[in-house]
């Protein structure tokens, strides 16, 4: 993706700088490794694929976290804008506001009042937040779909309904058969339990 700096990622016309400008001598996770550069923090954020949004970033501080989450959903921001078309358009605004940049680029003279409201850290932790629910709200959609299509299929197909009618009349037979041969073992218990009272009764005629 085209970067405006080395600080700054930009994806359809939405621009994310870093806000913080200091320096960490070490990473979060590990004092030994040396903190990692912006260029290679967005080179983490910006490979093909999905697997940008698994990235939990545990080398960064908490402002750098933000801005790497806030890359994060400018590019799912722009992928929902590609694979939801009919997506709430008012709500894609939202998440996005909390992430752009102040554009600081105006005609000398010209007011900036209602036009524009420069990000903060309060803004890119609230939408990271609702971009991430609302992808996973897009997840658990697609499984219900997906199952519905399953239960559609499985009760209108005559073929699956004929399997599915043979399996359950087999299943009964076999718990029939099982009844059966219990039936059958108490008869001949009973029936050797009869012969030894016949045996004793002959014994004490004797």
């Amino acid at each position: 993706m085209p970067r405006l700096t080395q600080n700054t990622y930009r994806i359809h016309e939405v621009s994310v700088s870093r806000t913080d400008q200091g320096r960490y001598p070490h990473s979060r996770a590990n004092v030994i490794d040396p903190y990692p550069r912006n260029t290679r923090i967005i080179d983490h954020l910006d490979g093909d694929g999905n697997s940008y949004l698994d990235n939990p970033m545990n080398d960064l501080y908490n402002e750098d976290f933000l801005w790497g989450t806030s890359i994060q959903t400018a590019r799912l921001q722009n992928d929902r804008r590609l694979s939801h078309p009919k997506r709430d358009r008012v709500l894609d605004r939202l998440i996005t506001m909390g992430v752009q940049d102040l554009c600081s680029s105006r005609e000398p003279g010209m007011s900036t009042r209602g036009r524009n409201i420069p990000t903060s850290l309060e803004m890119r932790h609230t939408s990271s937040i609702g971009s991430r629910l609302l992808s996973q709200i897009d997840v658990l959609e697609k499984e219900v779909r997906a199952l519905n299509v399953f239960i559609d299929l499985t009760l209108t197909n005559p073929f699956l309904q004929v399997t599915r009618e043979r399996n359950e009349r087999k299943e009964m037979e076999m718990a029939f058969m099982a009844q059966a041969s219990k039936v059958e073992e108490v008869f001949q218990q009973n029936r050797d339990l009869s012969q030894c009272l016949v045996d004793l009764e002959k014994l004490e005629d004797v």
